[in-house]
């Protein structure tokens, strides 16, 4: 029953995702060519790490799980609506209701990035002239497990921020590690950012696995303290 009723909270929210996927795809011209014919690979490479990088944030900040403290997709000015109520008068502990907020955001993210780097790929003959198909994969996967990150902190802000905060936050915290990582203020072995851009395995053939492990490192503290929250919060 907790995944279906977070399935009937998020569903929305999946929709807008899928649906700007669909939007931004098709808007961009990923069969770029140069002079010679060749495909551009500076230009293809560069939306790519622009659009991918973007729909890896939006995507975390918008599906981040808000714990107990559910909020209706088109009511986030209203504060706690009566779901609140109904979820804390459910006969289960506060931390697997909040594991299985967290897994059904996590799955639904997961889905919703791996569509939109496949229909990439698919739509782009550049990219599959440029790339062999073992390099996309580690990209995404690269990516997904970055992207864990920046859900999980919109996990912890939801559980102590209303909804339209929540998301706010989590984009503003983004882009300051952005901001860092472009001034090469982080260490390369924590630059999740660059792990999904300049460093990524399209450019030097090989796994980021610092920052891929530091990701799930920071991911797990996270969630550890989003539970320690929910527990100990009053409503």
């Amino acid at each position: 029953m907790l995944w279906y009723k977070g399935w009937l909270e998020t569903r929305i929210r999946v929709a807008f995702l899928f649906g700007f996927i669909c939007l931004i795809v098709g808007m961009q011209n990923w069969a770029r060519q140069g002079a010679s014919g060749a495909p551009n690979k500076a230009a293809v490479l560069s939306s790519i790490y622009t659009l991918i990088p973007m729909q890896m944030l939006i995507t975390a900040a918008v599906l981040g799980a808000a714990g107990i403290a559910t909020q209706a997709s088109f009511a986030a000015s209203k504060g706690l609506h009566g779901s609140t109520l109904y979820t804390l008068s459910l006969p289960v502990k506060r931390t697997r209701l909040v594991l299985t907020r967290a897994a059904i955001g996590w799955v639904e993210m997961a889905a919703a990035l791996t569509v939109f780097v496949c229909v990439i790929w698919y739509r782009s003959s550049a990219l599959r002239m440029m790339l062999i198909s073992a390099a996309w994969g580690h990209f995404a996967l690269t990516v997904l497990v970055c992207g864990s990150t920046f859900y999980f902190i919109a996990v912890l802000l939801g559980s102590i921020l209303d909804d339209q905060w929540r998301t706010w936050g989590t984009m503003m915290l983004a882009g300051l590690m952005v901001w860092a990582s472009v001034h090469h203020w982080l260490p390369a072995a924590v630059d999740i950012i660059a792990a999904v851009t300049r460093s990524s395995p399209l450019v030097g053939n090989a796994m980021p696995w610092g920052p891929m492990a530091f990701s799930v490192a920071l991911s797990a503290v996270l969630f550890a303290a989003t539970l320690v929250i929910s527990e100990r919060r009053e409503y």
